[in-house]
């Protein structure tokens, strides 16, 4: 029995790191929301789940399941695999500034993945420019400045 829960537990930590990374936006509340892994019993049986928790209102819980359930409510965004120069995980629906080659001027932009090429790309809807992100080579940087929910107003303005 003691073996079978040591390989229980290494198959949830090794799980644990290979999964994608999620947050989820709350629109009723207006907040980031980032998961957390819970536990619990189900009868005799122990079962881990994700559940999305609120800074503003602590005792409200969403479980992933729920906010697949109503994507009308949250928008699910994805981590992108990749940091930027801060070491902050980046998510679609991030607004980053791109410094491509030390630049004259840094490209405002939400990160956004297009299904069609399997790729993630920097958008700025406002000035009508794009690019994808395998674009970027080893002198660029991004760096996180916003979201898509709560600063618009940063992509106004950009002339890339």
């Amino acid at each position: 029995m003691s073996e079978l829960c040591d390989q229980s537990q290494e198959l949830r930590s090794y799980d644990m790191e290979s999964r994608k990374k999620f947050r989820a936006w709350d629109k009723a509340l207006k907040e980031m929301l980032y998961p957390t892994w819970e536990e619990d019993f189900v009868g005799f049986v122990k079962i881990g789940f994700f559940v999305f928790r609120s800074k503003k209102q602590p005792t409200q819980r969403s479980p992933l399941s729920w906010i697949l359930r109503h994507p009308e409510s949250f928008d699910l965004e994805q981590f992108i695999d990749r940091e930027d120069i801060n070491g902050k995980d980046i998510y679609e629906g991030s607004i980053v500034s791109f410094l491509e080659d030390k630049a004259a001027k840094p490209f405002i932009g939400v990160i956004k993945y297009e299904p069609m090429k399997s790729a993630y790309w920097i958008d700025n809807p406002e000035t009508r420019s794009a690019f994808y992100l395998w674009d970027a080579n080893r002198e660029s940087t991004i760096e996180i400045v916003g979201n898509s929910h709560e600063n618009l107003d940063l992509l106004k303005g950009d002339s890339s």
